[in-house]
């Protein structure tokens, strides 16, 4: 049975190695949140709850076994050999974990098809296609989504691109179709839809999307919107409908 001296002494190591796992998962927390996931992107694309998973685990795995072995009474070699093998493990994991957020971060938000916005992670780019596509597009964003438009499929295309979709390789995944989101404005504003439609659909939600519309400096006649797709949820994106920019995100079902 531990005696008072011991656990007091356990409570202090792992109390500071508590300390130090924190301030470790601070910094990946702001990694995370500040240059792969920006808001509303954690959200979206599922970066908090990844995030929360792996910190939370890493947070509580180091200090628990470091409570388990510590011991004051143990040779000073066989004690260092056992902290750092508990900090290897936590090493491990926590890289392991962050590499797992890392590889699942959006990288574009594509308009796609003439009908809707999408969200593309990184799993989800068709690779292969990246030496197609314009320079600006070869290279995949680490630091939030990308802003593009797609230009439609051409005659021998069209096959092809029905083909993948059919697979799940919509045109918003393939970088042979990216282009920039510059010049598309008139397409992206036609394609929109009156805002009556959403208010209609949600009307408890109506201060909230009148405060986004104010906060832009535009009314309800001159936004639009259309609906956003990710992996995880369907949202609203809401559009200035005079220059086709992007004014805010809606945790909004957008197809009704």
């Amino acid at each position: 049975m531990l005696g008072k001296f011991q656990i007091k002494s356990r409570l202090k190591a792992a109390g500071i190695h508590l300390t130090l796992s924190a301030v470790i998962a601070a910094v990946v927390a702001a990694v995370v949140f500040f240059v792969w996931y920006p808001i509303p992107y954690d959200t979206i694309c599922g970066g908090f709850g990844l995030l929360v998973l792996v910190c939370s685990v890493d947070i509580v795995l180091g200090p628990l076994l470091t409570f388990v072995v510590f011991d004051a009474t143990k040779k000073r070699a066989v004690l260092v050999r056992d902290l750092a093998v508990i900090g290897i493990v936590q090493l491990a994991a926590l890289t392991y974990g962050a590499h797992t957020v890392y590889i699942a971060r959006p990288v574009a938000l594509v308009f796609e098809g003439g009908q809707r916005f999408r969200v593309v992670t990184n799993v989800e780019v068709q690779t292969d296609e990246l030496p197609k596509a314009l320079p600006r597009f070869r290279s995949l964003s680490m630091t939030g989504p990308v802003l593009m438009s797609t230009r439609s499929a051409n005659d021998s295309e069209k096959y092809d691109a029905i083909m993948g979709a059919m697979s799940g390789a919509d045109i918003g995944t393939r970088p042979s179709f990216w282009v920039p989101y510059d010049g598309h404005e008139q397409e992206i504003i036609k394609a929109a839809k009156p805002l009556d439609r959403l208010f209609k659909q949600y009307a408890s939600s109506t201060p909230i999307i009148d405060a986004m519309i104010r906060q832009a400096g535009l009314t309800r006649e001159t936004t639009r919107y259309l609906p956003l797709v990710s992996r995880r949820v369907t949202w609203t994106v809401l559009i200035n409908a005079t220059n086709g920019k992007i004014i805010g995100f809606l945790p909004l079902e957008g197809y009704f």
